[in-house]
């Protein structure tokens, strides 16, 4: 069996596309396309334990909770960094929030006509109230989600085939190391019985100097 590594990358793209709805008279066609880009990005490395961590846009909790679940089931340990990148088209358009303006404007006159206050409302404030203006995309960021979700099993896979390949390198080296200590320790038994058959010649013959006499060389030893 190869030995698995916790070491890898893997990137998918994905992308939401909806046909904006029709305007509220009816009578206007509807608008082009709209269309939201994706990139998930995962990335592992060695680990006790299982160690999420998540690069996510704003407004995406939702997601996170569906991804971190998700990501404990299919994952028992690693350093796992988690990012998410979104791409909007170039041409994207902003509609305005009519009922929320004009009920804004609406009570603003009101608290001026009751305090007696000769002021008009400032349109920049108006339109840095948060919904009054709809993005084109608003509609495809709600099955953001769900596109994103149906892409991390393609994720993982790619992540494990990374890390399996990964582990497959890991087991080579060692083989290769082991390899060179097998015949690293066979050289130093050769060199071994070379040093003690040169050093019980050289005690025989010194002890034969000696003693004068034959020495049993299975004494010496």
């Amino acid at each position: 069996m190869p030995i698995r590594s916790m070491t890898g990358f893997a990137q998918v793209k994905g992308e939401v596309r909806r046909g904006k709805a029709e305007h509220q008279n009816g009578n206007q066609p509807s608008s082009p396309t709209e269309r939201l880009a994706f990139t998930l990005a995962l990335k592992s490395v060695n680990h006790r334990f299982l160690d999420l961590h998540f690069r996510l846009p704003s407004g995406t909790d939702s997601l996170e909770m569906q991804l971190r679940r998700l990501l404990k089931e299919k994952m028992a340990r690693g350093h796992v960094e988690v990012s998410l990148s979104l791409e909007r088209e170039a041409n994207e358009t902003f509609s305005l929030n009519r009922e929320l303006i004009g009920g804004y404007i609406a009570a603003f006159r009101t608290a001026a006509s009751e305090f007696s206050l000769p002021a008009d409302p400032d349109l920049n404030a108006v339109l840095r109230i948060p919904g009054a203006l709809d993005s084109a995309g608003d509609s495809a960021e709600s099955d953001i989600d769900a596109a994103v979700m149906a892409k991390v099993d393609e994720g993982l896979r790619r992540l494990n085939e990374m890390r399996e390949e990964e582990g497959r390198g890991i087991a080579r080296e060692l083989r290769e190391r082991m390899t060179h200590l097998l015949e690293a320790s066979r050289s130093v038994q050769q060199h071994r019985r070379a040093v003690l058959q040169n050093y019980s010649e050289r005690l025989q013959s010194r002890l034969q100097d000696l003693l004068g006499a034959t020495v049993d060389r299975e004494r010496i030893l």
